[in-house]
């Protein structure tokens, strides 16, 4: 989990610094500066909140994966216990 988090974050912040480099031409400036940290906060909230919603995902998983071993288990247990005929 903590590899995929931090891929996760590694390929956004790829991402978020390319497409947010100002421009050559662009003079840098307080509100550009202020403007690109708060795109790139709020890319950031989203990818974690894509990660905690991948989490979620997974244990959900995990649960019914085990809930079908508990299934197919006890049939097998039931017919140990069954009475001989």
């Amino acid at each position: 989990m903590r590899g995929t988090f931090l891929a996760i974050l590694l390929l956004a912040g790829t991402c978020c610094f390319a497409q947010s480099v100002p421009a050559p031409t662009q003079p840098i400036t307080k509100e550009t500066v202020e403007r690109r940290l708060a795109k790139l906060q709020a890319e950031y909230d989203q990818a974690i909140a894509n990660a905690n919603a991948l989490q979620g995902a997974i244990q959900d998983c995990k649960y019914w994966l085990d809930q079908i071993k508990a299934a197919e288990a006890k049939p097998a247990i039931e017919q140990k216990d069954a009475p001989k005929k």
